[in-house]
């Protein structure tokens, strides 16, 4: 399970077919890799949030809605450039949207409606598509479909709402699959 770092597990598959079969599940929060500058107010934003990353301490970066934790300052700008590419390539090039194909455990992935700059609906469900397998299921954390808010980046994995409306599903799922 991880929230953004999502695709820590996804490039470690796809570099290590083999380590595939120790996974019986994958939970995603948020997690997304080539829409988040897809728009000309997505390109202000990761602008913006680059700059900051660069030029503030964590207690900033903390204040841009990044979540719970402070990240590296050079894995922030990494996920930026994929955004402002809008490629997932590795440093070597390896295509890992295109890898993540390989990919076929159940999976549950939910994106926030409300988080616009780091990790928007779009590239959430470019994610999702992008990993092969029957169980698949793609959750929009927003008030149209049931939760009480539109989670936004932070908000998805650490507030009372998640506590109750995410988590329990979060569980739900893993005590079906694991």
């Amino acid at each position: 399970m991880a929230h953004s770092g999502g695709l820590v597990f996804l490039m470690y598959s796809a570099r290590n077919p083999e380590a595939r079969e120790m996974v019986r599940a994958l939970v995603t929060l948020g997690s997304q890799a080539t829409e988040a500058a897809a728009t000309l107010r997505g390109k202000v934003s990761a602008t913006r949030i680059m700059l900051i990353n660069n030029l503030a301490g964590p207690a900033r970066r903390r204040l841009l809605g990044l979540g719970p934790e402070d990240d590296f300052r050079g894995i922030v700008n990494q996920r930026f450039r994929w955004n402002w590419r809008r490629r997932w390539l590795g440093n070597d090039r390896v295509d890992y949207l295109e890898a993540a194909k390989s990919i076929a455990v159940p999976t549950l992935c939910f994106a926030g409606a409300g988080d616009r700059d780091i990790a928007p609906v779009p590239g959430c469900r470019r994610i999702y598509e992008a990993s092969e397998g029957n169980e698949k299921q793609f959750v929009v954390c927003q008030r149209a479909s049931g939760f009480s808010e539109d989670s936004d980046h932070a908000r998805i994995i650490a507030s009372r709402p998640a506590r109750h409306e995410i988590w329990p599903r979060i569980l739900d799922w893993l005590l079906q699959h694991g």
